[in-house]
Order: structure tokens, then sequence, then C-alpha cells
């Protein structure tokens, strides 16, 4: 009698690994046949059936039997029909049409009802008579909900007939069918603007029929345009061709999916947002996240440590001959300005390390020594002793002096940069001198305060600067020296420009922040508790951070529009150690890292200390200086990078931690100590 088995293995012979792999490469799917959709019975039509799925529309009972309902996940939390629905969805966006279609067999979960099916299929057509047939079937909730879908529907429907030119057909359209809707009146007022528009260029077009092609699709292309723009729904990756209605048509089911239900039609690629939300929800969460453009395992939950915070000490200029007060990084990131107690403000430049390993050979004659008097430059300046020398290790980036600015009769005490990099003011007990940083240059020196400069802070337009003293005078100055106004107040202390140009910060003995609002003419004040000693505003200006006398800081949410300061109540975060004690010095912190999540500070007891900026919680506490950390500056376009400037003559660059440590410190020049481990506490 014949077998009906799959024939065996000969008796005493197994089977061959390439039989084996054939065999178990690829499972059995049910036959596409057996459709729920069409009412067909599986066991009619595939007596193979396989185990445990005999589902049939006509036999409920059944179905319910081979489906359990129990919500899913270790809390309960997910709903199980929910999910095979969004499974399906993300196996046909991915291109297995086949394999959802053989899910949706196996569950008895259809997608989405056979109207949104056909709903979309009559969109992406362009049967518009038939897409709004299928909206009335759907049974929208609220005659107002109807209308917005149809309104959504029938302006593409309007907008294709004026690109196919058919001015009688958009007319008809919006008369007969939108106008009665009674929806979005100032659009219907634009749609009439582009018909009368759309007619003015057809008359005026030439009679030839290439002449009349290019005038109505100039036309339509505005039109087009206009509503995507007029919508919002314009999408990131740019508009489409507006003669392509294919990715118009895609925007309209966008659209519609912010009207009908989601229950009924499911937003595109659900499961994909969803999963997107869960990554960032879970590197918000991360204390120590500071890499950009990260694109977390799926397989496992996303944390990190202190290897994405720069906490090895990578290099350590020793140019400054006396105690380096204040330090800033150019706003692109690219250079470095340092000044203090020994009357020089130096330039430095940021390379990466292929650019310093590829030119350190000619680093030592790259660099300039400004003149004394007024600036002057000198000829053949000196070494550069902050280039890396030849063949010494290379950790991310690199720090080398181009410029040493002399000029000024005092020691420096606060420098900043213009908005385009250009220049750099230093604020010294003299004066207030202005540098090219180009060429190390002094272009100008102001004299309009009468005692030592403290504080200056550019304006948006890099054409004037407002600026602060001890003879308690508060100016606005221009470039070529004149004053535009000014305001008697105590000594200054720090200064700020905020929000586009219309305010001024102020900081003095007392214990406030000075707003002064240059539009409306007014004065403000945000209260502190104690004295203020120096401030600092994240790089979008919403955030405002200042260091009191008690060694702590606040911080302040100054609001997120970007063309009006909200005045905060009360301070959104506190930072203070256990070990903070009362301050003696200025000591300026700053706010950095990846969309600046960190507060970065130095401290009197010689550590440079990186807080959690919405947490409040202090992360690590840096060793490495031996005197008081008089300023700190995260590079505003490298993450990983920051520097720290002390009492001990010495500037610190830290950078996140190599990937391999060699075993001990590498000498880079004359002023200069390559490191590759730090010391850092947690």
């Amino acid at each position: 009698m014949t077998s009906r088995k799959a024939p065996q293995a000969e008796a005493g012979r197994p089977e061959s690994p390439e039989a084996l792999l054939l065999r178990a490469k690829r499972p059995r799917l049910l036959d596409r046949t057996n459709s729920m959709t069409h009412g067909s019975d599986p066991s009619a039509r595939h007596n193979g059936q396989s185990p445990g799925i005999k589902v049939a529309r006509g036999d409920p009972a059944a179905a319910a039997a081979t489906r359990s309902t129990a919500p899913l996940g270790r809390r309960g939390m997910v709903d199980r029909t929910q999910y095979v629905r969004l499974l399906e969805q993300a196996l046909s966006a991915l291109g297995f049409a086949d394999v959802a279609e053989q899910l949706e067999l196996a569950s008895g979960i259809a997608n989405q009802p056979p109207q949104v099916n056909q709903l979309q299929r009559a969109v992406l057509a362009g049967d518009w008579a038939t897409a709004t047939q299928q909206l009335g079937l759907l049974g929208l909730q609220g005659s107002h909900t109807l209308q917005e879908a149809k309104f959504i529907i029938l302006e593409q429907a309007y907008v294709e007939a004026l690109q196919a030119g058919d001015s009688a057909a958009a007319l008809g359209c919006l008369r007969e069918q939108l106008a009665p809707l009674g929806v979005h009146p100032e659009r219907l007022h634009l749609l009439a603007a582009r018909l009368m528009g759309s007619r003015h260029n057809h008359s005026s077009s030439s009679s030839s029929s290439s002449s009349s092609g290019s005038g109505n699709s100039g036309g339509a292309a505005v039109t087009q345009a206009d509503l995507a723009a007029d919508s919002g729904r314009v999408e990131a990756e740019g508009a489409a061709d507006p003669g392509e209605p294919g990715e118009a048509r895609r925007r309209v089911l966008r659209r519609l999916q912010s009207v009908i239900p989601a229950e009924a039609m499911l937003p595109e690629r659900r499961l994909e947002e969803l999963v997107e939300q869960a990554l960032l929800a879970q590197v918000g969460a991360c204390r120590f996240h500071n890499t950009p453009g990260i694109r977390p395992s799926l397989l496992r939950d996303y944390a990190c440590g202190t290897e994405q915070i720069p906490t090895c000490t990578t290099q350590v200029l020793l140019d400054h001959s006396d105690e380096v007060w204040h330090l800033q990084f150019s706003h692109d990131g690219s250079m470095l300005a340092s000044c203090g107690k020994d009357q020089t403000a130096i330039l430095w430049e940021v390379r990466s390390s292929s650019s310093s390993s590829s030119s350190s050979s000619g680093d030592g004659g790259s660099g300039s020594d400004s003149g004394s008097g007024d600036g002057d430059r000198g000829e053949g300046g000196a070494a550069d002793r902050g280039g890396a020398a030849a063949g010494a290790p290379r950790v991310g980036r690199t720090v080398v002096k181009r410029h040493v600015l002399r000029g000024h009769r005092g020691p420096i005490a606060f420098l900043c940069w213009s908005p385009d990099d250009s220049k750099l003011a230093t604020c010294g007990q003299d004066a207030l001198r202005l540098w090219d940083t180009a060429t190390g240059s002094c272009l100008a020196v102001f004299l309009h305060h009468k005692e030592p400069v403290t504080c200056a802070a550019w304006f948006p337009d890099g054409q004037r600067l407002v600026t602060g003293s001890h003879d308690k005078q508060l100016c606005i100055v221009d470039l070529d020296g004149t004053v535009e106004r000014q305001w008697r107040i105590q000594r200054t202390q720090e200064v700020l420009v905020a929000k586009g140009g219309r305010y001024i910060l102020a900081t003095t003995c007392e214990r406030k922040v000075r707003v002064y609002d240059l539009q409306a003419e007014t004065e403000a004040c945000i209260p502190e508790a104690e004295p203020l000693i120096s401030m600092s505003l994240s790089r979008d200006g919403r955030y405002l951070l200042v260091n009191l006398t008690s060694n702590s800081m606040h911080l302040w949410d100054c609001g997120s529009d970007p063309g009006e300061l909200h005045m905060p109540a009360m301070p959104a975060a506190t930072f203070k150690g256990p070990s903070d004690k009362q301050s003696r010095f200025v000591v300026r912190s700053c706010l950095g890292g990846l969309d600046d999540r960190f507060v970065l500070t130095g401290s009197e007891e010689c550590r440079v200390y990186v807080y959690h900026r919405q947490s409040g919680e202090r992360l690590l506490s840096l060793e490495g200086h031996s005197g008081t950390v008089n300023s700190v500056a995260w590079n505003p376009t490298d993450p990983h990078m920051f520097a720290s400037a002390s009492d001990d003559k010495s500037i610190h660059i830290w950078q996140t931690p190599p990937a391999a440590a060699a075993s001990g410190p590498a000498a880079s020049g004359d002023g200069v100590v390559l490191l590759l481990e730090g010391s850092a506490t947690q």
C-alpha cells in the first residue's frame, strides 16, 4: 500500500544537513484563499489546515474560541486586538503584504474596516466621488466631523481641477460641494482667489499649446504650495512636485487621520511611532545621555554611563603666566578664547585630531603675538607652545594657540565673541578693546567708562554691545564708540542680551536680576534670596543660570518664546552640593552638552562639577586643577568637549574617554601636557 507520508531517509542513514535545512527553512503559511473578508469556509477549501486555527466568518463562536482576548504585556496594558492591527499595518508598510494578510487570516482581526480601505484607494486614485461616498459609510460621530473630512477631500479635488486647467470643474466643486459644507470660510476665499489667478494666467498666456501648458502649470504650482502651507501639513521632507499628485494625495490621507477616529483609520506607521516614543523616553530618562543622533537598540533598554561625558583631561594649556579668570568658546566651536590676571587674552584654535596630526610640524610658526600699545601686531610671532608634538597620541580634538592679544594695561576680567565670531571684545581695568579674531589685531579701544569694565554682551546684529562697569553706568555702545544709551545702576557684575536683543539682563551687588525691556521701555526684576556673582544663558535663550554667593546656582525658565521673556516666579531648579561653601571669588558657570542637558561649574575646591539640568542632581566631580576653578565653557558644537580655567594658571581641556588609553601622559610642546586618564568621582 502506498504511503501518504513524506519519504523518510533510508534505515540506518541519517538525513544530510542540507536536507534538514531545506525542511526547516520555511514555516508553512495558511492558504491565501482562506479569506474571512470574502466569507469563505477554510475547512471546505483546505483540508490540511494548521491545528488551532479554525476561523470562519460564519462561526463567531469558533473564532472566539481560537483567539485569546487577554491583554498583552507584563502589566496587561496592551490591547491584543489593537496590537495585531498595528502588526498588520507595520508588515504592510515594510513590504510584507502577503505576511500581513496571513496574520489577518490567522487572527481573524482586520487591519481596518473595508470602507476605510476603499476610501484610501479612492483618494490615491483621485476618485473623489467614491471617496466622499465611503466617508458617509464610516458612521462618523457628529456632522461637523463629516464636513471636515469632506472638505479635506474636495479641496484636493478642486486643486487638481485647477492643475488640469479645468476652471469650470473647479468652479463647480467650489460652489456646489465645498461652499455648502459651511466650514473654513477663510479657506474658501483663498481657493476662490486662486481660481481667479488661474483664469488670469490662462487668459494672458499665448495661444500656442506649449505656452498655455506652461501658464497652467505655474498657476497650479502656486496653488498647491499655498494650500499646503496654509493647512500646516507641509511634511519635513518638503513639498512634492505639484505636477505629481501622488504625494499631495498622500498628504490628504494624513490630514484625514486627524479627523477620522483612530479606531477606524489607523494613523500612519503607528507602531513605528510608538517604538520611537519608547526609545525617546528611555533616552530622556538616562542621566548621562550626551551623544547626538544615537540609535538605541530595540533589544535592551537604553542606558549609558559617564563614557558620554567629558571626564578625561586630554590637554593642559600653560601659556598664561598668571591666574586665568575667564574663557569662552566661539559660537561655531572652532575657537577658544581665554584671559586673566596676566593682562593678555589668548585665541586658541580647536582642531580635529586628523588636522592636528597633518599640520603638527608647522604649528610652531602659525601662532602670532599681538604687540603692545593699542594692539599693533608683532611680526614673526612667538612659537605655538599650545600645538601638539609630532607623534604624540591624539584624543578627539586638539587645541592649539593662534594669537596672543596684548595691549591692556591691567588684568582682563571678561571676554565675549561677536555673533559671527569675527570679533572678540575684552573687558579690562583700563578699557574695552575690540579684536579681529582672524589676525589678532586690535580694531578699537573704547574709553566710555571711567572705571574698570567688568562685562559686555553683543546684540544679535553684531553692531552694538552693552557694557557694564564699576562706574555704575550701563551703556549701549556702537562699534564706532558712540554711546547710544546709558542707565545709572549699581556696580555691574554681569550683563546679557536676551530674546533677540529685546531685553538686557544685568546683575549688581543687589539680590535681583534687573531686566530692561528695550521695546516696551520698562524695567523689571527677577528677585533672588542672595547676592548674585555671575549668570549665563542657554543657547536657545530659554534658561537663565545664576551663581549666588553661597556657591549654589538657580536655574530660571524664561519661556520658550523667542521674542518675549517670561518673568518666572520661582527657580526651575537649584544646584548645590554637600561640600559647597561661601564663595569669595567670581565663579562663572554654564549650561552645555547635548541640548544643554547639563550644568557645568567650577569651585573653590579646585574641582569641576557636572549637574543634570532637569533633576538638579550632581553627576560628577572632576579633579585635576590645583587652584580655584574660575570659569568653565562647554563647546557649543561638540558635546564631548569642555574647558576649565583656574587660578593655577592653567586651562584644562576635557573630553570623553578615549577608546584605548595609553599607559601615561605624553608631552606636547612647552606649555601643553596631553593626558589620557583624568580623575572623576561620582
